[in-house]
């Protein structure tokens, strides 16, 4: 009896691992067809989504710039015949405007375009000059603007298999490869027409090439990687320098395969490479920008600083849209409820591992990117913290040491998986149901105006130059519009206005998101004319006024 039992218990145990075998074989390839259709479902619902939302005053500011157009130049500086915004004596039609948005015949060169950046922009050129590239091929429609975005974005899959397999193990790959494309923040900004996704881009590359780095040494083609990915980065956005001072310092904790001196090497061609823009940046930065500099604006004393600092650590796990999208608080709380037990297990289990080795990258890494804004702002008083973008690059280490820690929670991984998914999609349907960003929907704006396209109606819009851009691109093209932007010192009262509206039987102002609040041409425009209404929509202001006389 005995002896069947053992050859039951031996073929027992080889029936088991026959199968343990052949889910081996099978895994991998289901593996990678359940992430080809993740990494498929989410490129068609973000280039569904593109068309869906009129742009916002940022977005619209990335297309001029990348036509080579200067918006937030002083007056006194504008040079017509490098595209430089100019306001007008006059209204003038929507499809005038409508120029500063499109590219010349022929058109404009790179160069004009980089001196736009530095004319207008706090931001290096790397995206702008991408974006110029990108435009001359596709056109710039919404969806060609933002479609580069969404390239960004699926362009760094393979970097976050890389970095994944590399911090956390083969098990890692594919929770990272399903939260990195399913985070409502990282999807929020994967469509949008910014440089968030590229900075994310150049993130992933630079610490895939400095884990490899550190683990296999270093070859020509891998130094080359490190060095123009960290070049890339830094001529894209400023806030990517915390981050990559994380990854610095880890190589140099750290360095494995590498030599500390190598290391120190590598930062001098990264430096001669991004020197002549700094240096162009730092000679233009007292110039005056149109909207004010928002960034040097010194917070209330009620800001909550340290709340701040907590949202932006929370905001990569959270659902919440922090002014973005509709946020749901409960299921917010059920994301960072489950992404707080996951860590809590794992800190219990592997909490020696988790601090150790590549992982240490990820942690220098999210702590750079998650506390620069609030650090900068208890250094400078400024409120940079209150803007989710600035933190954006703290989400894929968020992501790496997540996936690492479902590795230790056993057979619940799945399931786990399943409800922080769960938990997000309220929040990216939100994101969805969006027709506008940031509270700005041009299009709706218009159709309650009731705009006719009379010679006799005339618009003004009190904003800065993007946001009169921005309502001139959805405007019917007939339509009379000239702008009123304040700072620029170029209207005045009682000249401007009575040219503005001479000869106008209805004249509508539109402040858009209250740039510039006194609004003293609504004063005089009372006195001079009928006020038919005064409505909000969003984040616009509308007065409606129709004439007493013709003429004045």
């Amino acid at each position: 009896m005995s002896r069947f039992t053992g050859i039951s218990d031996k073929s027992g145990s080889t029936l088991e691992a026959a199968k343990d075998s052949l889910s081996k074989q099978q895994s991998p390839s289901q593996g990678r067809w359940a992430l080809f259709v993740v990494f498929a479902l989410v490129a068609a619902l973000a280039l569904c989504l593109l068309p869906r939302q009129s742009l916002w005053i940022d977005e619209i500011f990335s297309l001029a710039l990348a036509t080579g157009h200067s918006l937030e130049h002083p007056a006194a500086a504008a040079d017509k015949t490098k595209g430089d915004f100019i306001e007008p004596a006059s209204p003038m039609p929507a499809a005038e405007w409508q120029q500063y948005l499109k590219h010349e015949a022929p058109p404009a060169s790179p160069g004009r375009a980089v001196r736009a950046v530095l004319l207008s922009d706090t931001s290096p050129p790397l995206y702008y000059l991408l974006l110029y590239l990108w435009t001359l091929i596709w056109g710039t429609s919404d969806f060609a603007l933002r479609s580069l975005s969404v390239l960004c974005s699926l362009a760094c899959f393979p970097f976050v298999v890389s970095v994944a397999r590399r911090t956390g193990g083969p098990k890692s790959v594919a929770p990272a490869c399903i939260l990195f494309p399913l985070a409502p923040l990282l999807f929020y900004y994967s469509t949008e027409g910014r440089m968030y996704s590229l900075l994310l881009l150049t993130l992933l590359a630079t610490a895939s090439a400095a884990l490899r780095l550190q683990e296999e040494g270093g070859s020509l083609s891998r130094s080359i990687m490190w060095i123009g990915s960290s070049a890339a980065g830094l001529l894209t956005h400023y806030f990517f320098f915390f981050p990559w001072a994380g990854i610095v310092i880890f190589l140099l904790l750290l360095p494995g395969k590498l030599s500390r001196r190598e290391i120190l090497l590598f930062l001098l061609p990264i430096g001669l490479i991004i020197l002549p823009w700094y240096v162009a940046a730092f000679e233009c930065q007292a110039h005056l920008r149109s909207s004010g500099a928002w960034f040097n604006m010194h917070r209330s004393p009620e800001y909550d600083l340290v709340g701040a600092a907590r949202d932006q650590v929370l905001q990569s796990f959270s659902g919440d849209g922090y002014g973005l999208w509709k946020s749901e608080t409960n299921w917010s709380r059920v994301s960072l409820l489950l992404f707080g037990c996951v860590f809590l297990v794992a800190f219990v289990r592997r909490h020696r591992q988790l601090f150790e080795g590549p992982r240490l990258l990820l942690w220098l890494w999210f702590i750079g990117a998650a506390l620069a804004p609030t650090a900068l702002d208890f250094v400078d008083g400024t409120y940079l913290s209150h803007h989710p973008r600035y933190a954006v690059g703290a989400a894929p280490p968020a992501y790496f040491l997540a996936s690492f820690c479902l590795t230790s929670v056993g057979k619940v991984r799945s399931a786990l998986m399943a409800l922080i998914v769960c938990s997000w999609i309220p929040s990216i349907l939100n994101i969805w149901r969006q027709d506008a960003r940031i509270g700005e929907p041009y299009p709706k704006l218009i159709r309650a105006m009731a705009l006719t396209g009379a010679k006799n109606e005339a618009v003004i819009v009190d904003s800065i130059p993007s946001g009169v851009l921005g309502f001139a691109r959805y405007a019917n093209s007939a339509t009379e519009i000239t702008s009123w932007i304040e700072p620029l010192g170029t209207r005045k009262i009682p000249d401007s206005l009575i040219t503005f509206s001479h000869g106008y039987r209805r004249v509508l102002l539109v402040n858009i998101h209250g740039f510039h609040p006194s609004m003293p041409e609504e004063t005089w425009l009372r006195k001079h004319f009928e006020t038919a209404n005064k409505r909000g929509i969003a984040g616009f202001e509308i007065v409606d006024f129709r004439s007493k006389a013709e003429t004045f």
